[in-house]
């Protein structure tokens, strides 16, 4: 927790700035690993901005 606004506030992953980064491509082939892992992180992304991401008013 950490207070914003004078509010506590949950974070998740606050060092994920400094995560290290790995080059994945899609290709035509849907059944390489590169085509995989974007598709997955796509997923995974989404999951957390429709359930944890949350609009932010100044």
């Amino acid at each position: 927790m950490i207070n914003l606004g004078g509010e506590s506030q949950a974070i998740y992953d606050i060092m994920g700035k400094d995560a290290i980064l790995f080059h994945h491509s899609i290709s035509d082939d849907d059944t390489s690993t590169g085509s995989q892992y974007v598709e997955q992180s796509r997923m995974w992304f989404d999951s957390m901005w429709t359930t944890v991401a949350r609009e932010y008013i100044r």
